[in-house]
């Protein structure tokens, strides 16, 4: 079961330590997600992680950034995969070409409705699905349908990663309603003092689940 972990919207204190410490805690994926935070702050960021855990991260804005400092891709957020889709077949191929020269993947986009996963998800390694239930960090922010995906799956190219109200509690049902894997976000940063425990507790559910199946 894929684990994936968002940062906080807003920067939390210490948490370029933490950060760190989960990927000592075996983190292989996170979600660099500073949407307030102009170019500088992200650097700021990006100079504070051990840089042999760069080529873990994916950034949601400053794209230029993933190729001056080797990340591992970059994340669509909805209107930029809008924009990216609107434009023509070559010049989409040209943009992924160009990206790909910097040595920049288009990775990941983040998909609300069973249309646009159907219609537009296939030039990304991973989507993330959302809200599958009540946010913990958003409030009011919860799905408005079941998110049973195991009847479309053959119809999707990429994984698909399960967003939205995802603690240690919910695994399991992602699980079983097909989902490749879960992105966490209020579960792991909710208490600040407990962030690597947290952690720890829902990477040690996604091992059992893998282990499981």
């Amino acid at each position: 079961m894929r684990l994936i972990l968002i940062s906080p919207p807003q920067t939390i204190h210490q948490e370029t330590h933490w950060v760190n410490q989960l990927f000592e805690s075996g983190l292989d994926c996170f979600h660099l997600r500073k949407p307030e935070s102009n170019r500088s702050k992200v650097e700021t960021f990006l100079h504070e992680i051990n840089p042999m855990y760069h080529q873990m991260i994916v950034l949601h804005n400053h794209h230029e950034l993933a190729e001056k400092y080797s990340l591992k891709g970059i994340h669509l957020r909805e209107p930029d995969r809008k924009t990216f889709l609107a434009k023509s077949i070559a010049q989409r191929q040209d943009q992924i070409f160009y990206l790909e020269k910097q040595k920049v993947r288009i990775l990941s986009t983040s998909i609300h409705t069973i249309s646009d996963l159907k219609q537009e998800s296939s030039y990304f390694e991973y989507v993330f699905v959302s809200p599958v239930f009540e946010s913990i960090s958003k409030e009011g922010y919860k799905p408005q349908h079941e998110w049973d995906v195991r009847k479309i799956k053959t119809q999707i190219k990429p994984q698909l990663i399960a967003l939205g109200g995802v603690g240690v509690d919910k695994i399991s049902r992602a699980k079983s309603l097909g989902f490749d894997g879960v992105a966490v976000l209020g579960a792991v940063w909710q208490n600040e003092h407990k962030v690597l425990e947290n952690f720890k507790i829902i990477r040690d559910k996604c091992q059992d689940l893998e282990q499981a199946y």
